[in-house]
């Protein structure tokens, strides 16, 4: 399991903008509230990120390819005075192809790159099917923390929008909504010095009721384990069975 915390985002800027779904929406913490490459397949993000990131996550998108570039503004001089010159840059290619995914239209996207100590720019060149307009609902980078998956599976469970209410003389409201809710819960066992403390601590206590980029299972290449989630009151808490180790339950609900 991965998590990404702090986000370490401090800009994010558009080649291109549908001025009604404009590039600031991926800031917040609505996947539904996206980002549009006004009509166009393709279009490029470019990110300001913080020192010591080592993975990118975005929501909700249609697109099935992304470029990444990432680019220091720091000189490098080798002896004998040959020198680069700022924004030394490197690529790194992924291809998200055809992933498993539990909403055939937006997928969940995670991208791990080797971590960067420093302040960086990261240029994602995004493309969608041709004729579809390129959108994606919500961008996180930072550092990922790893830990062990769920033991013995991952609970889910599907969480309706929908308004249902018992009125006078036995009539029923119901107001019907598209959006369902995913839930997530399972056991996991950690190393109580370093991960426990890590992930009760130094994550879920400082991060509250913030959504975070999860990704859930790491032994699976599908995406579907890709979810911004935020920790429900009361879902972490963990027990200290063994000398060295310890067993946390957490549980999940995905941000719409």
């Amino acid at each position: 399991m991965k998590v990404i915390y702090p986000n370490k985002i401090n800009s994010i800027s558009a080649t291109k903008e549908d001025s009604d779904y404009p590039v600031s929406n991926l800031y917040d913490t609505h996947t539904t509230n996206i980002w549009k490459a006004a009509t166009a397949a393709t279009a490029t993000l470019i990110l300001q990120v913080t020192a010591d990131s080592n993975a990118i996550a975005l929501f909700r998108t249609n697109a099935i390819s992304a470029e990444l570039t990432f680019e220091r503004g720091s000189n490098v001089i080798w002896e004998g005075g040959t020198r680069w010159g700022d924004n030394t840059q490197w690529d790194q290619s992924h291809v998200f192809g055809s992933l498993g995914t539990y909403s055939p239209d937006y997928v969940s996207q995670w991208i791990d790159y080797t971590s960067i100590a420093s302040a960086t720019d990261i240029t994602i060149s995004l493309s969608a099917n041709v004729g579809e307009t390129l959108e994606v609902g919500a961008v996180r980078a930072g550092h990922a923390y790893t830990f062990n998956d769920f033991r013995y599976g991952l609970g889910e469970d599907r969480r309706s929008t929908s308004v249902i209410k018992n009125l006078a003389y036995g009539h029923t409201y119901i107001k019907n909504e598209a959006q369902n809710i995913r839930e997530l819960a399972g056991g996991l066992d950690v190393t109580r010095d370093s991960d426990f403390y890590t992930l009760l601590h130094t994550i879920a206590m400082q991060s509250g009721a913030e959504p975070l980029a999860w990704r859930l299972v790491t032994s699976l290449t599908n995406q579907d384990w890709v979810i911004l989630a935020y920790i429900i009151p009361g879902g972490i808490s963990g027990t200290h069975s063994l000398p060295l180790d310890s067993e946390m339950s957490l549980s999940l609900v995905e941000a719409i």
